[in-house]
């Protein structure tokens, strides 16, 4: 120990030589027990496998699986793989595309599977199960893997299966046509990342007990029930409980809620599009709960409805156009800020809340702004001046009164006025470079007076939902906003009842399913409508009835199937939701209303009656009503009828103006303007027409 002490350098030279044998020793271990980490080809071209080269070219990926290590790359060429492919290996497989290359299995089993799998990356390939088997495509248990720009399609559970603590991130993937859950996740963590899920039979993505679950840039539409349920039931305070984030997602035209949640930990849920879905945006139950920055529109049923939660804090969103904007029953703290909540029946219902925190909410044109609550001494009330209602634009006019205008002086609702662009481009980053979990702490910060700059004509957020011209869907931008839903009908039982079915929607039946003992080749079919009868979108064959509901068939319609002798009709109410009034023409000609400052100059004749027909869009019982009649006018329902009077004075609308010329002096006559605002409303929504009469002088 003395010579320790006395002699410090020996132990760092020593310590120094130790360092550098166990260096070497790693290294031969590596290139002799280990190995370097190698390519394997697959290829469906070639009969068998062959050596080339030195190393071996596979028929079948799972037989490059079984002659793998960890850390080897399995490289599969394009082709088409009949397999069922299985492994417990860290290993990269990776495909030539998911267009050129596909993976499929039809018979008992899944497609492909990973067990206790430390770190695996699968990318490139689609993944498909052909069979009639009830078994998932893709399935994932206790392993930590990266999936990447694949299509996984036709699983009966579920396209993807993820569980017993597996740690998966999914990125640019497209999860379509399962036949029931499209991803179904449990007792894991997930990264979903620009990805969609679409046209699966039941959810799109279920969620079930899972920790620190990121949603993200993905778009989630037309799935047969909600895009998104999150649940994790009644459990043990030891069981693991969802702590789930949606963030920048778009989640459209699903048959049920945009997104439902019960029984979690907590939900945050920030600048996502929900619009569209035939059942609410938002239904939550017994959740904490964070909604910031959405648009929630055009949901057939209620924009957000909230249950039996400790609390709730809703910043920042732009929620139109539905039966109730936000039913909040039984919470025991609701916090609710910066706001924009117009055009539904009722804007607020609340009832129970322990601890109510109202301000600065904008409720406009709602036909009862609150229900079981005063309205709020800090709640305002303003035209808050979107682009276009009518086309579901909810971006704030360049002079609405909710710029700028919040408590943090931010923009009230949830489309930023001076930059939409944020709510898709900027991903939130932390000191370390990784994207984080929000929190209460992210809201809109204070900004400082920008300097005034022209508004873009189309912001890159509606820019990013058009179609290209040659119809392939941009892997990064979103779906077309559907106007209608997109939704297939099918009839299976016969009902004395019309069905009720929406403009937009697609009708079909089986000649099976009316006369099930009948020959069908025998069985015809036409529509017979009791309004309209146009046949338009109606295709009858190989005994199946296909019908694309158009809106000129609005209104009651029949659809006839008759056998020999036997008749069948099959009723069907077909309707239009929600086209606000608009209107277009006066006496048959189309009205130019592409600037909405300046009010429409209509010329008619000095002494002589005229008639005014107006016309509009919006439904077939529209009330229309008149402001400012100019003295003498008359109207009945959509006509005004008037006759200028002889004498126009600079009183009555004319005016005057003197020039002098060569010392004389003369009267010029200008026209006479008369203003007149003519309404035209359904009992939901109201169009006016800034209309000025002009009257020319002799």
């Amino acid at each position: 120990m003395s010579i320790f002490f006395s002699n410090p350098f020996i132990l760092y030279h020593q310590f120094k030589h130790s360092i550098w044998l166990c260096t070497i020793w790693w290294v031969l271990f590596n290139q002799t027990i280990i190995g370097e980490a190698k390519i394997i080809t697959v290829d469906s071209s070639i009969r068998q496998s062959v050596t080339s080269g030195g190393q071996a070219v596979f028929t079948s990926i799972q037989k490059a699986i079984d002659t793998a290590n960890n850390g080897d790359t399995i490289k599969i060429k394009p082709g088409i793989y009949k397999e069922s492919v299985t492994f417990k290996k860290n290993l990269t497989l990776a495909g030539s595309g998911s267009e050129r290359t596909r993976l499929e299995f039809d018979r008992e089993g899944l497609v492909l599977s990973a067990s206790d799998v430390k770190r695996a990356n699968i990318q490139g390939l689609t993944i498909a199960y052909t069979g009639q088997g009830q078994r998932s495509t893709l399935w994932f248990f206790r392993s930590n893997i990266i999936l990447e720009d694949c299509t996984v399609t036709g699983g009966f559970y579920s396209g993807i299966y993820i569980t017993a603590g597996s740690n998966v991130t999914i990125r640019r993937c497209q999860i379509k046509d399962n036949r029931r859950i499209g991803i179904n996740i449990a007792n894991s963590t997930v990264r979903l990342l620009k990805s969609k899920i679409s046209e699966n039979g039941h959810y799109g993505l279920k969620i079930t007990k899972c920790r620190d679950t990121i949603v993200e840039q993905c778009q989630i539409h037309h799935n047969k029930w909600s895009g998104i349920y999150i649940s994790d039931g009644k459990s043990d305070e030891n069981e693991p409980r969802s702590t789930v984030t949606l963030r920048r997602n778009t989640i459209q035209a699903n048959q049920q809620d945009g997104v439902t949640v019960y029984m979690i930990r907590q939900i945050i849920v920030q600048q996502n599009w929900l619009q569209d879905n035939i059942g609410n945006g938002f239904k939550i139950e017994e959740t904490a709960s964070q909604l910031i920055g959405n648009l929630i529109s055009d949901n057939k049923k209620n924009g957000v409805i909230v249950r039996n939660s400790p609390s709730i804090l809703i910043y920042h969103n732009t929620i139109a156009s539905q039966k109730v904007g936000l039913d909040l029953q039984n919470i025991n703290k609701l916090d609710v800020k910066n706001n924009i909540i117009a055009y539904h029946k009722t804007g607020v219902i609340t009832n129970s809340v322990i601890t109510t925190n109202f301000d600065r909410n904008n409720l406009w044109a709602n036909r009862k702004h609150y229900s079981n609550l005063p309205p709020p001494s800090k709640d305002i009330q303003y035209n808050p001046k979107f682009v276009s209602v009518e086309k579901k634009d909810y971006r704030l006019d360049d002079d609405s009164p909710m710029v700028r205008n919040a408590t943090d002086k931010t923009d009230i609702g949830g489309f930023a006025h001076s930059n939409p662009t944020d709510i898709v481009e900027k991903p939130q980053v932390d000191s370390t470079g990784s994207e984080f979990q929000m929190t209460e702490s992210f809201l809109p910060q204070p900004q400082p007076q920008p300097q005034p700059q022209p508004r873009p004509s189309t912001p890159k957020i509606l820019e990013q939902i058009k179609t290209p011209e040659n119809n392939v869907q941009l892997p990064e931008s979103l779906p077309k906003p559907p106007t209608m839903p997109n939704v297939v009908v099918h009839i299976t039982h016969i009902q004395k009842q019309p069905y009720l079915i929406e403009v937009g929607q697609r009708v079909k039946i089986s000649a099976q399913t009316v006369f099930p003992k009948n020959d069908l080749r025998m069985v015809s079919c036409q529509l017979v409508g009791d309004r309209s009868g146009k046949t338009s979108g109606f295709v009858y064959q190989k005994q199946e009835l296909n019908w694309q509901v158009s809106s000129d068939q609005i209104g009651l319609q029949t659809i006839r199937f008759q056998a020999n002798q036997l008749v069948v009709d099959v009723r069907f109410f077909v309707w239009q939701q929600k086209k606000p009034p608009r209107i277009t023409k006066i006496n048959g000609n189309w009205i130019n209303r592409t600037d909405s400052q300046k009010p429409i100059e209509y010329e008619v004749p000095a002494n002589k009656e005229t008639k005014l027909v107006f016309e509009a869009e919006g439904g077939d019982s529209l009330k229309f009503s008149y402001v400012f009649l100019p003295v003498g006018a008359k109207t009945k329902e959509n006509t005004l009828t008037w006759k200028p009077p002889r004498s126009l004075t600079t009183k009555s609308g004319a005016r005057s103006s003197t020039r002098k010329k060569n010392k004389t002096s003369s009267v010029e006559k200008q026209p006479a303007k008369f203003p007149l605002l003519v309404v035209a409303e359904n009992g939901n929504e109201v169009d006016v027409l800034d209309l000025v009469l002009i009257v020319e002088l002799d």
